[in-house]
């Protein structure tokens, strides 16, 4: 049996001799384009609702600007639970039995989350976090809340949207409310149109009945992945109306509710202008598992390779941020006339604009880690990160300050150097993931009493399993 396997290993470095460096980027970057494009279209799709609230009469725009974008944060706390099913299809769903009951699952975490988010927006729950913790007006609480509430049932359907995607690789205030909403219903709808219909025509048939050595998806593994998963994105879809809501009280309470709603009006425009750019960097958490290992279509890549990718993705989105928000005049002009913004909130988002040039780094570095991270299935260690990344950004929020920042900066700045706190965490969980069974033998040799220049070399056949596991 030895030999067999030394055979189909030997078979296995013969097939791989056969791409060579440039040709496992070509196959990376062949993999990550249609991502580009899929997580590209709907950030325009955000903007050009954003660019059609800026089209109505200026004394409103600022309210519904304000309202939409606080509606909208909200919103994706819950949705971030809903993201988190693409990365369980990734690395659980290896048949079609496995298929069928993420479907199932899909649907009910949708419609439960969907529930949720319309009790807050038909509750005093909504009017208490509008109204009462942001310091808004009643005018902004009354139409933040009935955005929430019409747009709850999105939840469903994006849930079975990211499920599908990953298959393939897997009163007079009711007509500009419903124009955001009906724009955000009219993309969601044509993107579950256009996955369901490239499935069908591409994927249906690649998942045997039942994988040969995969164990058959369960609730409980699902479970086991999801949780600590959908724990950190909850946390970090909290980020961001964490910040609006910092800032909108202070603003509010030192110098007018006005200028409070001005700086949520200035953050929910920069966040999808920044992300158009670096959203398609957050997928090269699929990359790990998918090619470090052998499929049907190609051999194990190695990490060096993976690596190296990662870094050359990361670095064609910081520069495209550093062409576009630091060359004079571009920044303006995108926001005043592509944007269609005022002047005055155009001048007030370009140095958050400048500032959002770093999350991309950050952002690309921890897709990386956590790719490692979710391939191994360890993904409880990555859970403390909510707690430093969270615990950081109010930190940032309290002493930045003190230093001049304040509005729209204060927050584009406490949200970029939070991602630096989490990106570094998810670093050290892949280290640690990396050492521990070598840090593992070398205690139990020692208690064995093994001689010191032995220590690398694991007695038991239970370590010896756990290392190659974990390789």
């Amino acid at each position: 049996m030895a030999k067999l396997s030394g055979l189909e290993e030997g078979g296995d470095e013969r097939q791989s001799a056969q791409h060579t460096t440039l040709q496992r980027l070509g196959m990376l970057a062949k993999f990550m384009l249609p991502l580009l494009i899929t997580n590209m279209v709907p950030e325009v799709a955000e903007q050009s609702i954003n660019r059609g609230i800026t089209s109505i009469a200026s004394d409103e725009m600022i309210t519904l600007l304000a309202s939409y974008g606080l509606a909208y944060y909200v919103t994706k706390i819950f949705a971030g639970m809903a993201l988190e099913l693409r990365n369980v299809s990734i690395n659980l769903v290896h048949c079609r039995q496995d298929n069928v009951k993420m479907v199932g699952i899909s649907a009910a975490l949708g419609i439960v989350l969907s529930s949720l988010l319309l009790a807050v927006g038909l509750s005093p729950l909504g009017t208490l976090l509008i109204q009462d913790l942001h310091r808004q007006s009643s005018e902004v609480s009354k139409m933040t809340c009935s955005i929430i509430s019409y747009i709850s049932p999105t939840l469903i359907i994006e849930a079975f949207v990211l499920f599908i995607v990953v298959l393939l690789f897997t009163p007079t205030r009711t007509e500009p409310v419903l124009v955001p909403v009906s724009a955000l219903y009219a993309g969601l709808i044509g993107r579950l149109i256009v996955t369901v219909g490239f499935w069908y025509v591409l994927a249906r048939d690649n998942l045997p009945e039942r994988h040969p050595s995969k164990e058959l998806l369960t609730l409980k593994r699902v479970l086991k992945f999801w949780f600590p998963m959908v724990t950190i994105r909850v946390v970090q879809e909290m980020c961001r109306p964490t910040v609006n809501l910092v800032i909108s009280r202070n603003l509010a309470r030192t110098v007018s509710k006005e200028a409070g709603a001005k700086a949520v009006a200035v953050l929910t425009t920069v966040y999808p202008t920044s992300k158009i750019l670096y959203a398609w960097v957050l997928d090269l958490v699929t990359l790990h598992p998918t090619f470090h290992r052998k499929t049907s279509t190609h051999e194990k890549f190695p990490s060096k390779i993976i690596a190296i990718f990662s870094a050359m993705c990361i670095g064609v989105t910081f520069a495209a941020h550093l062409l576009l928000f630091y060359t004079p005049g571009v920044a303006y002009f995108i926001m005043r006339r592509i944007i269609g913004v005022t002047d005055e909130l155009a001048e007030m988002s370009l140095t958050p604009l400048k500032v959002f040039i770093l999350p991309c780094v950050f952002l690309g570095t921890r897709s990386y880690f956590t790719g490692i991270v979710m391939m191994k299935e360890k993904t409880l260690y990555l859970m403390p990160s909510a707690v430093f990344r969270l615990s950081s950004l109010v930190l940032f929020l309290l002493t930045l300050p003190s230093v001049g920042l304040s509005g729209a900066a204060l927050g584009a700045s406490c949200v970029t150097l939070s991602l630096g706190v989490e990106a570094s965490f998810a670093g050290a969980v892949c280290l640690f993931i990396r050492l521990k069974p070598r840090m593992t033998c070398i205690c139990l040799n020692r208690k064995k009493n093994v001689p010191a220049d032995k220590e690398d070399v694991p007695l038991d056949d239970e370590v010896t399993k756990l290392t190659e596991t974990d390789q």
